[in-house]
């Protein structure tokens, strides 16, 4: 877990004249916005498909000949659905980072600490980073650096759910691209 930086080595507040001039005139569509998947995670819907097919493909092998099945294809057999599991959690709370960036108010906040990713983390960095929320409760959060661009002090797009402030993403930590008012991809 990514320890929180103490009150004494923490960066000052991110404050509306520090911000850098792609936050200064920053005017993002009204809700709905539109926003689309990023080219990076358009691969990654196939993937449920192909594992369906793969599990399909061991059933069907398994059924015709149960014994001279393969350990190894038994083992497939029922690690796959788990596997499925995982990638179905995954693309459900995805679709809840997409529905907070599309109807969800924005607040402009500042990343505290950042960790090193490590070999196993697919070279994203957890970030935590402060924002604030109806006007200037200050609020902490947790999430990925895809981007691999933070660092701390550096600003942050956060997301967030107005009735239920303990809903919110980063925009950096979602596979979804959001729009500015002129059409153009938001780009930190």
């Amino acid at each position: 877990m990514l320890p929180l930086p103490s009150q004494s080595d923490s960066p000052e507040p991110f404050r509306p004249s520090q911000q850098a001039r792609s936050y200064r005139d920053l005017k993002l569509q009204d809700p709905p916005r539109t926003v689309t998947l990023s080219p990076v995670a358009r691969p990654f819907l196939a993937l449920p498909l192909l594992l369906l097919w793969f599990f399909y493909l061991n059933l069907v092998a398994v059924l015709r000949h149960p014994r001279e099945t393969d350990p190894l294809q038994l083992l497939l057999l029922f690690s796959i659905p788990l596997v499925l599991a995982i990638v179905a959690r995954f693309l459900v709370n995805s679709l809840g980072h997409r529905t907070l960036l599309r109807t969800g108010s924005w607040s402009i906040g500042t990343v505290l600490a950042k960790q090193k990713s490590s070999m196993w983390s697919f070279g994203k960095s957890a970030v935590a980073f402060d924002f604030s929320v109806g006007g200037h409760k200050p609020m902490t959060g947790r999430g990925f650096d895809w981007s691999g661009k933070l660092a701390p002090g550096k600003p942050i797009l956060v997301f967030y759910d107005p009735s239920d402030i303990s809903r919110y993403v980063a925009l950096c930590s979602s596979f979804w691209q959001v729009r500015t008012h002129s059409g153009e991809i938001f780009r930190a």
